[in-house]
């Protein structure tokens, strides 16, 4: 459950045009809601209420005047395939604000999960749709699911594409669409399944946040698209695709958002885990089943006073944010719905005075990205990301930090790894710098930190397998209070076969994506790994702490390097080039430079921010996500 720091029952200002305390407790405690902050009748009473088995029913409105709620929609996950098949899709996501008539009703639906295909002998079955979920006629679409053979159905989110030969499809199968609608005013989430392949390669589920991989050769297999976190809660990744014997028994892990891992041959795929996200694609042979999806999910969530009848009551004056350097970004000056914003960007050493009176404010913490590596290395990692509701005393000193990125490694065009970004530090929160990546001869993994850097193809494991990206530390940073304490493991390079392929760093939101080199002898567009996507806030429409790519080779597959992750992520570079440097203030990691004797200047990550947001109304609950 998320922490939401509460206020003393004894603030009871501004209630004239609601009257009393707003919406009776009796109302939450009667129909199942959850006292998530404040106490009962003072204005800063917050509640949820959480719909999450499948079903149908009737949401009973409050009675005393209209009011507003948030919702998150999200559809039920789609079941893998089974035999080497792609992974389901995520169910789609509908995020926003309603307004509920007093006296009213409103139908709430959550979606059934989709099944994991079933082998047996024989008979290779395709994994199930899932269900859509809605409030209203809002709907969230359920994920689609992911197939043995040939085009993948569409979905909120797409379901991975199967794989086998060309007598039984074209070159490159298609992928699963999302078909998740837009309603204006809301946040609406759904991306594609990726394609298969006809010389068994099988695609990811599309995932809420990212779209599923594509196997972009024989024998490489896609990973889940990343999921996304909302009200507390990471969800709706998309599934991993199975894998085939021999050289071809790599599967992919599912997209972050707790989705179905793929699994090897004769091997059962993982089930979903988290609402809304897809199974894994079951391996080749007899015990090769589909992983299932989740179920859907509804979440209400409330004030007992509306915002409206606050209005005129603003506790924190004008002047505060005028002499504190914050900007307006919502609402009306000298109202109590004003939210305002200050960032602190500057590599260092800061100081913050809060308002003069007790309240709440909403912090996004973000360290610095991981640097990248000598010639031909992984991406670095993103930063790690921390968001929660601060407390503040009246006229509190709070001193804080902002990490500069990471450093590449310039020794040789064959360095070692990049150097992890600094931390960022708030009051008692650290967000952890992310970790740098591993170069081609070094025989290591990827760094730790925030998030993972990318393993390279170290020519030590020629032969063997994957080299490992660098391990998330952030999650497990003590950061008491936070809701969301964000970042992901980089992604591994490989040196299997005569490719050489490395990873993508890690993002705040999803994996570091995973070499998809093959041998020399098949010429497609990409075998270095994406970088991984970083976290998202709707509110502020801004992504945060995006792995860098992967760096390339001079080969057909693995020549072009990986694409920076969403939030400041750096592109990876091709033969005799420089990586990108992460984007400054959003963490984001290094892109690898490209193989060659002139790559040893390496990439440097971006630097992180600190963004503070208070309401005039010192309720830093009422600020979105």
């Amino acid at each position: 459950m998320p922490f939401l720091s509460s206020f003393s029952s004894s603030q009871s200002f501004g209630r004239s045009s609601a009257g009393g305390a707003g919406i009776s407790s009796t109302y939450f405690t009667t129909n199942g809601f959850t006292l998530l902050s404040g106490a009962s009748g003072s204005y800063q009473a917050y509640y949820e209420k959480v719909y999450s088995t499948i079903g149908t029913y009737t949401f009973p409105h409050p009675t005393e005047f209209d009011t507003e709620a948030y919702v998150l929609i999200v559809g039920g996950g789609g079941g893998g395939g089974a035999y080497h098949a792609g992974g389901g899709g995520s169910g789609g996501v509908v995020y926003g604000k309603v307004t509920l008539t007093k006296g009213g009703t409103t139908t709430v639906v959550v979606g059934d999960r989709g099944r994991g295909g079933i082998r047996d002998g024989n008979t290779s079955n395709d994994g199930e749709q899932g269900s859509d979920s809605s409030f209203g006629g809002y709907v969230a679409k359920g994920g689609g699911y992911g197939r043995w053979r040939c085009t993948a159905t569409s979905g909120g989110s797409g379901g991975g594409g199967g794989h086998h030969a060309s007598s039984h499809c074209g070159q490159s199968e298609a992928m699963g669409a999302s078909n998740q609608p837009t309603y204006s005013g809301f946040n609406t989430f759904g991306n594609s399944g990726g394609h298969g392949h006809n010389g068994h390669g099988a695609g990811g589920g599309g995932g809420a946040g990212r779209a599923g991989d594509l196997s972009i050769a024989a024998g490489r297999n896609g990973q889940g698209g990343a999921g996304i976190q909302l009200m507390g809660r990471s969800l709706a990744g998309g599934g991993g695709a199975g894998a085939h014997s021999s050289q071809h028994n790599f599967p992919m892990p599912g997209g972050s958002g707790g989705a179905g891992n793929g699994k090897t041959e004769n091997v059962q795929a993982d089930n979903a885990t988290s609402h809304g996200s897809g199974g894994g694609g079951g391996g080749h042979s007899t015990g090769g089943h589909g992983g299932s999806g989740s179920v859907g999910l509804v979440v209400i969530r409330m004030h007992a006073m509306p915002a409206a009848a606050a209005a005129g009551s603003a506790k924190i004056d004008t002047s505060y944010f005028t002499n504190n350097g914050f900007t307006l970004i919502s609402g009306s000056s000298n109202t109590a719905n004003a939210t305002y914003r200050r960032d602190f960007t500057t590599t260092g050493n800061f100081t913050f005075v809060a308002p003069p009176v007790s309240c709440t404010g909403k912090v996004i913490l973000v360290g610095g990205g991981g640097g990248s590596a000598g010639a031909h290395g992984g991406g670095g990692g993103g930063g790690g990301v921390v968001v929660g509701n601060y407390s503040f005393s009246p006229n509190q000193s709070i001193s804080g930090s902002i990490g500069a990125g990471g450093g590449g490694n310039n020794t040789t065009s064959y360095g070692g790894p990049g150097t992890n970004g600094a931390n960022s530090t708030f009051g008692i929160w650290t967000a952890l710098g992310g970790g740098g990546s591993d170069g081609t001869n070094t025989a290591a993994s990827g760094v730790a930190g925030g998030s993972g850097g990318g393993g390279g193809p170290s020519s030590g494991q020629a032969g063997t397998g994957h080299v490992a990206g660098g391990g998330a530390s952030q999650p497990g940073q003590s950061n008491q209070g936070v809701i969301y304490n964000l970042g992901h493991a980089g992604g591994w390079g490989n040196h299997v076969y005569g490719s050489h392929g490395s990873g993508g760093g890690g993002g705040a939101g999803g994996l570091g994506h995973y070499s998809n080199a093959t041998g020399s002898g098949n010429a497609h567009s990409k075998g270095n790994g994406d970088g991984g996507r970083g976290y998202y806030s709707p509110f502020l429409n801004t992504h945060w702490g995006g792995g860098g790519g992967g760096g390339g080779h001079n080969g057909n597959a693995w020549n072009a390097g990986g694409t920076g992750g969403v939030g400041g992520g750096g592109n990876g570079a091709p033969e005799g080039s420089k990586g990108g440097n992460g984007t400054a203030n959003t963490g984001g990691g290094a892109g690898g430079s490209g193989h060659g004797s002139g790559d040893a200047n390496s990439a440097i990550g971006g630097s992180g921010i600190c963004i503070i947001m208070i309401r005039a109304d010192g309720d830093a609950t009422r600020i979105p996500e």
